[in-house]
């Protein structure tokens, strides 16, 4: 059935394609931009945060960075394999978690999201599975194995979450 579909598919289109009327003329119309300087300080208040470094948090690739009222969250998903945490001065604090195949350990890292509500940061293995931390303390709360497996999450309100995943290996 898909092979025929497929096939359908391909006739409409080389017919699509043969029914075009070209008279070979194609115009473009040239747009000229300017490059205008914008001063994005009126617009965001930023500020630069240099990152206490120590041997113990070594940071490769950013993969994504979170933060709360006073601590900032560095996850490097490919170097690392770690979540590390600072405090809004840029001193470093703690790393979440330690990779490894027992309990409590992750094999490796796909994502993480701070559940304030709960008071929570959950951490996504790619072994299907949630690791539950307290926001306060970083220690393990609980695990929770999952039936589906994705690229990234959000933790919503309630309890629940929005997955993200591709098929696409380039992304």
């Amino acid at each position: 059935m898909k092979i025929a579909n497929y096939i359908y598919t391909l006739i409409i289109l080389f017919i699509l394609v043969c029914c075009n009327k070209n008279n070979g003329a194609t115009s473009f119309e040239r747009i000229t931009l300017k490059n205008e300087y914008v001063d994005l300080s009126k617009y965001l208040d930023f500020e630069f945060i240099p990152l206490e470094t120590t041997k113990d948090n070594l940071i490769g690739i950013i993969s994504n960075i979170k933060m709360t009222n006073d601590r900032i969250f560095i996850f490097d998903s490919y170097k690392a394999n770690a979540l590390f945490v600072f405090d809004k001065k840029g001193k470093y604090i703690t790393q979440i978690g330690s990779p490894g195949m027992g309990p409590g350990e992750f094999a490796y890292l796909a994502g993480f999201d701070i559940d304030i509500i709960n008071n929570n940061i959950i951490i996504y293995d790619f072994k299907r599975k949630f690791m539950y931390y307290d926001l306060d303390t970083y220690e393990l709360i609980s695990e929770k194995n999952l039936d589906i497996s994705c690229c990234d999450f959000m933790a919503l309100p309630q309890g629940k979450y929005a997955f993200f995943h591709t098929n696409d290996l380039n992304v």
